[in-house]
């Protein structure tokens, strides 16, 4: 998983109701095509379940919620001829993967949203190449005025669900991955529609 997602960052670069119950029961909550968040989440401190709590990165410039403290890393990776730092954050929860993670590319901002869909594309391509995974969702999301793409995909044996978006020369990958013999992955959408609706860009 860790390659995969490293060697992703190649690339040039839903709503919320309640906090959900990381036991994943079936009730999935999300996004139609293209729309934006709208409502807030309830406060943690209400019908607490989990220990979901709001993580802040100054340097990475966004905030999300977490099941638990993440831990930080930071390894470089080759890009054109440059070494670029890839920093993640990364906690293993009742055997749930939730990870972001950023990187900044010189010279790759963006000029319009064809430009990003290609490099969404790319990604999803690429990702599939390497994991031999078949896709189960696919669909655009946005993130205020910033468009994003969220895939889900499956090998059957683990269901691993992303969201990229990519803003000015920074881009950001978020990942949830349970492994699961159940091919129904609204078992653990919610969980994922959760994670990924608390990601917030910090303002500048």
């Amino acid at each position: 998983m860790l390659s995969i997602l490293v060697l992703l960052f190649t690339a040039c670069a839903i709503v919320k109701e309640t906090e959900p119950s990381l036991d994943v029961s079936p009730s999935p909550v999300g996004f139609t095509d293209g729309q934006q968040k709208e409502n807030e989440p309830k406060s943690i401190k209400e019908n607490k379940t989990e220990p979901w709590a709001e993580f802040v990165s100054e340097d990475g410039k966004f905030k999300v919620d977490f099941p638990g403290e993440p831990q930080k890393s930071v390894e470089k990776i080759d890009w054109m001829d440059k070494k670029i730092p890839v920093t993640a954050y990364e906690l293993v929860y009742r055997n749930i993967l939730f990870r972001v993670d950023y990187a900044d590319y010189p010279d790759s901002a963006v000029g319009s949203d064809a430009d990003l869909e290609k490099i969404y594309d790319y990604k999803r391509d690429r990702l599939l190449a390497l994991s031999k995974q078949r896709i189960v969702s696919e669909r655009e999301i946005n993130l205020g005025k910033h468009l994003g793409r969220e895939l889900v995909v499956t090998d059957g044996k683990q269901f691993d669900s992303y969201c990229f978006y990519k803003i000015k020369t920074r881009s950001y990958t978020l990942v949830m991955s349970v492994k699961t013999k159940d091919k129904n992955y609204a078992k653990f959408k919610e969980v994922a529609d959760y994670f990924f609706c608390t990601f917030d860009f910090l303002e500048e």
